[in-house]
């Protein structure tokens, strides 16, 4: 979050003075989904792709365009430890399976060519607008709360900090959580 921030303020007097700009943000779909025992990384992106609709209202008047990309499961060296930590490649494809509607990871080029997209003139009428680009993931339909522990259950989480039920959630060393 910080480093968005910034680096959109040291750009921002150039663009300013060029009368044009554009700054894409990354979030996560994280950002628009709602991610069981995932707090603060949910909570970064939400804010992130807060921020990029109030710059975007800023600053669309001085030509600046800020829009933000959403990607969801990205197969990309990022996921080792969410691979190890689900006991295998085997294990996170049927997670993933099991979680996007497509069925499968995104491949780079695929989000290459989202973000092509989002800083060229082909979208030079987009400004504040957050593109998911996940595989169906945030559009599943369900009660976000059907899985959610029971106050009386203990959230899973090895002793790394990582949760036994989504690999993408981690405790931060020497956090813990109360449920």
């Amino acid at each position: 979050m910080r480093a968005h921030f910034m680096a959109a303020r040291f750009a921002m007097p150039a663009m300013k003075a060029a009368g044009r700009g554009v700054i894409l943000n990354t979030s996560s779909s994280s950002g628009v989904l709602y991610d069981r025992e995932m707090i603060a990384y949910t909570t970064t992106k939400h804010a992130v792709i807060a921020m990029t609709r109030q710059m975007a209202g800023d600053y669309a008047r001085f030509g600046i365009r800020v829009n933000a990309l959403c990607p969801g499961w990205v197969d990309t060296p990022f996921n080792a430890p969410f691979i190890t930590q689900m006991g295998g490649r085997d294990a996170i494809e049927a997670y993933v399976r099991e979680k996007v509607p497509m069925g499968r990871w995104a491949q780079v080029e695929e989000i290459a060519e989202s973000i092509l997209f989002l800083v060229s003139d082909r979208s030079s009428y987009m400004t504040g607008q957050i593109l998911v680009v996940d595989g169906g993931e945030a559009c599943r339909v369900r009660d976000v709360c059907a899985d959610a522990p029971r106050t009386d259950q203990a959230v899973p989480y090895h002793s790394d900090g990582i949760s036994t039920e989504n690999p993408k959630r981690s405790l931060a060393p020497g956090s813990s959580i109360t449920v």
